[in-house]
């Protein structure tokens, strides 16, 4: 983020050598009491040199220099600040050169630049050709040769180097309003690098015009040791716990022993009220005949510390290859994983998976993969603990896709507009070279609250950087992500974001998404786009008979329903719904059965293949059994100690209800 110090004097340098600012990776982190967590450390700007121009006098810092430009100026575009900038012509070859700094260690540079709107007119008339942007490079040799870090084409995308040559450009881009970029610069092994930026192909003096501003440099600082109020001495990492909130101190020590800056961070007990054990599955593409690699990543998001078995049901069209780390048991198509201490701001654990699509597989089939998280019992929501995956098989293959779940019922994926979304963007780098840095942005749909978006899991350290209201930047800094060729798997990376709707949106609105992702300076990749559309219940699947009971009564498209009976409308055969929706309904007096449950069921075996017996329940009462979607698939008498046969139902995850003198006990089972 840039950062500008009050106290700076207008475009006046500020060079400190013998200052520093410390930084974390995560200066706050939330956790649970007593649990083990690593603060991480580390000199992050302003050690050997920083230094800002904002154009806003005469002069510029010592040993810079502007060729092809005017200022104080304001003569096309208004500032972000408001304030003047720099606006090129005068020649056809405008540039801002800075002088040398110490660059040993790497650094940064931030700015703020627009490109004129192209065929506007004179002195406001902008690049029409994606060879007439603007570089940015740093040279070792004072200025004699120049190495590209970034270049700014006018079509809007970001690039290693000017390719010299491309078609013309006309209409608005990213570049044609005020923009802040900031540019890492490596390494570069050199006290000596000046930086410039230049526009090396133009039409004419006063064709082809840009404007900078607000040009930050900072540079890194090298051979600091780092001691901690712990006692911890000469190492940028501490592993901490605590059953109260508490803070640490970092200092930062030159190599003469002297303090030259410290920061703080801070261990916060995360009152979460309970723990919250939650799964998410992450997948390629299913193609007939294929393997396909995919991650199941599970954790907790609260307190305390859980330990349980995770299942993953596989359809059987898939056959399962391999995973890390294996199965403890594969039954029929149902892999049993276990996990352990998992908390609030622990490690996930992850399970990567081989899976094998039949070859006689067609395109348009569904596979389904259902995953369920175990032995949760006193979870505060139970909701995230079952997962009813259904994926597309399909022909070609995009590693850079983007996924929503719940997919949503028919071709428009209908959802309710209480259900909680969840956003799965993959990434591969199938280039030649590892990426140094990947950059998603997403452009949230105007029907989800951007003040809800949380991220549930990531394959490397990521942060936000909202660029607007409703965009979100997924910023993985250094991931160093290699390519495909070297490291199949390793060259895969995910973000899964949970976001809500916003609430009274009306039946029909659809809800769509899609994302841009960026490796280093190249062009963006966009994804897919994925759909929900809101539905008020009213849309039935094809063959669906929905049974619903309620206590008082039911409104069903526009019709009050206050007596039980089986209820059939005919609507409009759209998207693949079904025209006729049949509802079987019983009104009661008696409170809802989710109101009166008490307590836990528990089965053995569970999972079954057919046969069950309750282990805690005594009495003669009622058995109901429903899908997780709320239909009842079977009813029957409960007597304590016999077995119950379920084997006419189908494989899958189900609620049962065990009703004995009135009250009301509750469980899930899962038939293999």
């Amino acid at each position: 983020m840039k950062t500008i110090s009050a106290f700076l004097l207008i475009c006046a340098p500020f060079i400190s050598t013998a200052q520093c600012n410390l930084g974390f990776l995560q200066d706050t982190i939330y956790t649970c009491a007593n649990a083990q967590v690593s603060f991480v450390a580390g000199v992050t700007s302003g050690g050997s040199v920083s230094e800002t121009c904002d154009f806003n006098s005469a002069g510029l810092p010592a040993g810079w220099n502007a060729v092809g430009g005017f200022w104080p100026v304001q003569s096309c575009l208004p500032s972000i600040d408001g304030t003047d900038y720099f606006w090129t012509g005068g020649t056809g070859l405008p540039s801002i050169e800075t002088s040398n700094y110490s660059f040993e260690c790497g650094g940064s540079i931030t700015f703020d630049m627009a490109y004129a709107f192209q065929a506007d007119p004179i002195p406001c008339e902008g690049p029409d050709n994606v060879n007439e942007g603007v570089s940015v490079q740093y040279s070792l040799n004072n200025g004699a040769s120049w190495i590209t870090i970034a270049y700014y084409s006018p079509d809007g995308t970001v690039l290693p180097s000017n390719p010299g040559f491309g078609a013309s450009v006309s209409g608005a881009t990213p570049f044609t309003s005020w923009g802040t970029y900031t540019l890492q610069v490596p390494n570069i092994g050199s006290n000596m690098a000046k930086f410039r930026w230049i526009q090396e192909n133009s039409s004419a003096a006063s064709f082809d015009t840009w404007g900078i501003d607000n040009i930050e440099i900072i540079g890194f600082g090298c051979g600091y040791d780092i001691n901690w109020s712990t006692g911890a001495t000469d190492t940028n990492s501490i592993t901490v716990s605590s059953s109260v909130d508490n803070s640490y101190i970092a200092y930062a020590y030159d190599s003469l022993g002297v303090l030259q800056c410290q920061d703080t961070c801070y261990l916060l007990m995360a009152n979460v009220g309970g723990f919250d054990n939650a799964v998410q599955l992450i997948t390629g593409k299913f193609i007939a005949g294929q393997n396909t690699t995919t991650f199941l990543d599970a954790y907790n998001d609260g307190c305390p510390a859980t330990n349980g078995l995770i299942t993953v049901e596989l359809d059987t069209a898939l056959t399962f290859v391999s995973s890390v780390p294996p199965p403890i048991s594969n039954v029929g198509g149902i892999l049993t994983y276990d996990y352990s201490n998992l908390y609030y701001s622990s490690l996930h654990s992850i399970v990567q998976f081989n899976l094998l699509t039949s070859q006689f597989a067609q395109v348009g089939d569904t596979v389904s993969i259902d995953v369920v998280m175990l032995d949760s019992v006193g979870d505060i929501n139970t909701a995230n603990n079952v997962k009813n995956y259904l994926f597309p098989v399909v022909a070609s293959y995009d590693p850079n896709d983007k996924k929503v779940y719940p997919l949503g019922d028919c071709i428009p994926g209908y959802v309710l507009n209480d259900e909680l979304l969840t956003y799965t963007v993959r990434f591969q780098n199938t280039g030649t070279g590892a990426a140094s840095n990947v950059r998603i942005v997403d452009v949230l749909d105007p029907s989800l609250d951007p003040a809800t978006l949380k991220v549930v899991a990531v394959s490397d350290d990521v942060y936000l950087n909202w660029t607007s209201a409703s965009q979100v930047e997924f910023m993985f800094d250094d991931i160093d992500l290699p390519s495909e060729s070297s490291d199949s798997v390793g060259s895969i990376g995910y973000v899964v974001f949970e976001i809500e709707q916003f609430q009274g949106l009306v039946h029909g609105t659809p809800i769509s998404n899609d994302a841009a992702i960026y490796f280093d300076f190249n062009p963006a990749i966009i994804t897919n786009s994925v759909l929900n559309t809101v539905s008020d219940g009213t849309h039935f699947t094809i063959g669906d008979t929905v049974e619903i009971t309620v206590q008082t009564g039911y409104s069903w498209n526009g019709e009050l329903l206050t007596t039980g009976g089986v209820y059939t409308q005919s609507f409009p055969r759209l998207n693949d719904c079904d025209s006729i929706g049949v509802i079987s309904l019983t009104v009661t007096d008696e409170i809802g059965l989710n109101e009166l449950v008490i307590s836990e069921l528990y089965f053995y075996p569970n999972p079954t293949s057919g046969k069950v017996m309750i282990g805690n329940i005594n009495g003669v009462g009622q058995i109901e059994i429903y899908t997780t979607s709320g239909k009842n698939v079977w009813r029957g008498n409960y007597i304590s100690g016999q077995e119950l046969d379920v084997s006419t139902l189908s494989k899958g995850v189900y609620f049962v209800d065990c009703i004995v003198d009135e009250a009301v006990h509750r469980g899930r089972l899962i038939l293999k």
